[in-house]
């Protein structure tokens, strides 16, 4: 997907982590996304109700409410059918409830940068569209 194709993608990211969310805005915005920045998933959820997004980043690991809370109420929201992506820190059977509350993707922390990932939901993105 051209920087041009993406520039009507919007991509919501939750992520309590200043730097890690700030680092995954400015890969999304490299490649012509329009982002919103949310750091607890209460923020999130909130604007997942006021607004519609192509994409939404989750961290499992939150405060106020976690990424789960997030998968679990996000058929609530406008964003319902709305793929939600998560980077977590959190091993396999938290990153499983993850997968059987609806997460598309799953990336661990350690294991990927924010490139990768970016990348990665870029093509995921290009696919459903």
């Amino acid at each position: 997907m051209s920087p041009a194709a993406a520039q009507q993608k919007k991509i919501l990211i939750i992520e309590d982590d200043k730097g890690i969310n700030n680092g995954l805005q400015i890969k999304f915005q490299k490649l012509g996304f329009k982002t919103d920045v949310c750091f607890d998933g209460e923020q999130g959820l909130k604007k997942m109700n006021e607004e519609t997004f192509e994409g939404i980043m989750v961290d499992l690991m939150m405060p106020i409410k976690d990424g789960f809370e997030v998968l679990s109420q996000k058929g609530g929201t406008k964003n319902g059918s709305t793929p939600i992506y998560v980077l977590t820190a959190l091993g396999s059977e938290k990153q499983e409830h993850a997968r059987k509350l609806g997460a598309r993707m799953i990336f661990s922390k350690s294991d990927r940068s924010a490139a990768e990932v970016v990348n990665e939901i870029q093509k995921d993105l290009a696919l459903k569209a």
